[in-house]
């Protein structure tokens, strides 16, 4: 709704879509007489519909506009702090607080005007919100009449801009209590859920305990069981040495040479004691052979007689594999 004030006079129109739905007007005498009037046309029964805030327009002389040159070059908020320390200076006072509030016009879209400045007396627009109070109607703003369409001023006094700050302080806070009950919540959400995942990975590794036992049993008999090939086939290849020692020392023997006692170890190294017709023959023989290595004599060469015919008793020691 737009509330109209004049001098003894309040025009009401009620305006929806950019049209004017209802129009009222009620007559005055008096500051206290205005905030009935206000309150009357604010819950009037022949309303088409109940106005959800109201803008009140002051008219001439009971609103001051002024424009004001020559001040400094300073920011929206001094310039209204200057005009409201020295609105004596600007505007007429009856002996009443001044409510005022001033704003930089635009000379063209980048170059700054005049400030314009407009000042009400205090009583006339503490009356009009405790009308629209009474009435349980928001104030939207309260405005001189005859604004420039670039210029944006409010008059509401006081008193309702601390009770605006004290209301926004409060839903900041309720906000502030609200978005930290959700930051509660979720945290709560997330520790619950936390925990319940938790509990199932708790689950997860108990059920997979006995997998993982029998795994490394099984690990465990393999290592087992790899020790136990390794060890053949280390058998295996001293087995293949020994008999590759054995085999070149039959092999290397002349026909009419014989053993009588060889020992051997698992690389194939030993000694083996022999009767030959001559030592120096089977040292030779045994150095061709690739089954023995380094072969020489081991202590003294016995001669003696066997069967009819002069012996070297001899032992040799040698190593095994090949050169």
């Amino acid at each position: 709704m737009r509330l109209r004030v004049g001098r003894g006079r309040a025009r009401a129109e009620l305006v929806g879509g950019g049209a004017a739905l209802w129009a009222a007007e009620v007559e005055f005498a008096s500051v206290g007489e205005l905030g009935v009037a206000v309150a009357a046309l604010l819950v009037r029964d022949d309303l088409p519909a109940r106005p959800g805030a109201v803008r009140f327009e002051i008219e001439p002389p009971l609103a001051q506009l002024r424009t004001l040159g020559g001040l400094p070059p300073v920011r929206p908020d001094q310039l209204r702090e200057l005009v409201a320390t020295q609105s004596g200076r600007f505007f007429r006072r009856n002996g009443h607080p001044l409510v005022t509030d001033a704003a930089w016009t635009l000379a063209d879209r980048r170059t700054r005007g005049p400030a314009m400045a407009a000042a009400v007396e205090e009583p006339w627009v503490e009356t009009l919100v405790d009308g629209a109070r009474t009435a349980g109607v928001p104030v939207l703003a309260i405005e001189p009449a005859g604004l420039p369409a670039d210029v944006s001023l409010d008059l509401v006094p006081p008193t309702e801009r601390r009770r605006r700050r004290a209301h926004t302080l409060v839903g900041v806070r309720r906000l502030a209590f609200a978005v930290a009950m959700v930051w509660v919540a979720a945290g709560a959400v997330y520790l619950a859920r936390l925990s319940h995942e938790r509990a199932a990975v708790e689950r997860e590794i108990a059920g997979l305990a006995t997998p993982v036992a029998a795994v490394q049993r099984a690990r465990r008999a393999l290592g087992a069981t790899a020790g136990i090939v390794e060890t053949l086939e280390r058998e295996r290849a001293a087995r293949g040495a020994v008999l590759g020692s054995l085999a070149g020392l039959i092999a290397a023997l002349p026909d009419s040479d014989f053993a009588t006692a060889l020992t051997l170890d698992a690389t194939g190294s030993g000694e083996v004691s022999l009767v030959a017709r001559r030592s120096s023959e089977v040292i030779a023989a045994l150095e061709t052979s690739a089954a023995v290595v380094s072969p020489r004599i081991a202590g003294a060469v016995m001669r003696e007689s066997v069967a009819g015919r002069d012996r070297e008793r001899f032992t040799i020691a040698f190593g095994g594999g090949s050169r």
